[in-house]
């Protein structure tokens, strides 16, 4: 193989590679829009006490003007979470499982209340509505 046709090949993957994170970058904030932007310092506090050698990481990230949910949160070992900041898009599809896994789990601890695993974005969002309702009759 010659040097021209090496470069030929790496500028393919390299287009492959970009369209892959595109697709990817554009379904994560298709997704992020649909989750209502839920607030529970209850909820936090409740991960923070499970796991309290790790940091709380928002699976969905921070952006201006708009809220996210702090139901869908993982805890992360610290330089697992500067490693997550820098590369989040390799990251996110690995921990919305966790992060829903964990939601499920405070439901059935501080609740009592058995939650099915969502097979559907929308049985995702009623989940969250749920808990949070939950959540705000406590307060």
């Amino acid at each position: 193989m010659n040097l021209e046709q090496t470069k030929t090949k790496k500028t393919k993957m390299n287009r492959k590679n970009l369209t892959f994170k595109k697709a990817l970058r554009n379904a994560i904030a298709e997704f992020r829009h649909k989750i209502p932007p839920y607030k529970s310092r209850k909820y936090l506090r409740w991960v923070k006490n499970r796991f309290p050698d790790y940091e709380i990481h928002h699976i969905l990230g921070s952006h201006i003007g708009k809220k996210n949910t702090d139901y869908l949160v993982v805890p992360l070992a610290p330089d697992v979470h500067r490693k997550m900041q820098r590369y989040y898009y390799k990251f996110f599809p690995m921990h919305i499982t966790p992060a829903v896994l964990i939601l499920l789990h405070y439901a059935k601890e501080v609740y009592q209340v058995e939650l099915e695993v969502p097979d559907t974005m929308e049985q995702m969002i009623e989940i969250i509505e749920t808990i949070h309702k939950l959540d705000k009759r406590e307060l």
